[in-house]
């Protein structure tokens, strides 16, 4: 048997074994390990909610406690602008809604998820909150 004909079995066999396995575990997710879905699950297994401060802004751009929770949970993990080295944790996330775009800073507790930082990207909008 010449190389090439060794070749061109084991070639097969890796298309055939590569088809398999896409048929067989192409309905589940690969990518539940990864440090963005570890945060985003970290931030919403507990209850999400303001600070005296975030709360006043959400009421101004029009979001509550579960759209906040949707945004954690769907958002990307600005890890650049997270502080992973201190306690508490806290994570800044970029999400959508609504068309709207926020950038909102996590603090993540023991039993609670807490909005520290929330600012609308793309609006000027303002608000008059101290």
């Amino acid at each position: 048997m010449t190389f090439m004909q060794r070749f061109s079995k084991y070639l097969v066999g890796l298309v055939i074994g590569v088809m398999l396995s896409f048929m067989l575990f192409s309905n589940r997710s690969c990518t539940k390990w990864l440090p963005g879905n570890q945060v985003r699950k970290t931030l919403t297994e507990n209850p999400i909610q303001g600070n005296a401060l975030t709360n006043c802004l959400m009421d101004c751009y029009g979001l509550n406690d579960s759209i906040m929770r949707e945004i954690a949970s769907s958002g990307e993990i600005n890890f650049k602008e997270s502080l992973v080295r201190t306690k508490p944790l806290k994570y800044m996330v970029e999400g959508q809604h609504n068309g709207n775009s926020y950038k909102a800073m996590f603090e993540v507790g023991d039993t609670l998820s807490t909005v520290i930082a929330l600012n609308q990207l793309n609006d000027n909008k303002s608000c008059n909150c101290n």
